[in-house]
């Protein structure tokens, strides 16, 4: 027997489609990381007050902000807002979002750190 013959219709079939790129709507995330000894207090709020600077950033849903890892280097975190695509497009608003976020950090000496290695070289004899 055909093993296909037993599988049941796909539920694609009998659910409504949801077409999430035509929505108005959309979801801008800003992976970021910042220096340890950074308040996370201080973080938030200068994220969300640059948040609500970019071009068509919606209210509802609120933006989150989240330290979502100890790296070697830095505390690593994700903002994420929402934008209405009628007024920008994703790229374009993340763009922007990330030139704010740059320049508020370094107006509020908010510490973006580089991976470093050290390596050490034991002189042979």
């Amino acid at each position: 027997m055909d093993a296909l013959q037993f599988c049941p219709m796909p539920d694609v079939l009998s659910h409504v489609i949801i077409n999430y790129t035509r929505s108005n709507r959309r979801r801008v995330e800003l992976p970021l990381v910042v220096a340890y000894g950074t308040s996370p207090e201080q973080v938030r709020a200068v994220l969300q007050s640059v948040m609500k600077d970019v071009p068509g950033y919606v209210i509802t849903p609120a933006p989150e902000i989240n330290f979502t890892n100890f790296g070697n280097s830095s505390i690593e975190l994700t903002a994420s807002f929402w934008v209405n695509t009628s007024v920008i497009k994703v790229e374009f608003a993340k763009d922007a979002a990330l030139v704010k976020v740059k320049e508020a950090f370094e107006s509020q000496n908010i510490k973006v750190p580089l991976p470093s290695q050290m390596f050490y070289f034991k002189a042979e004899k």
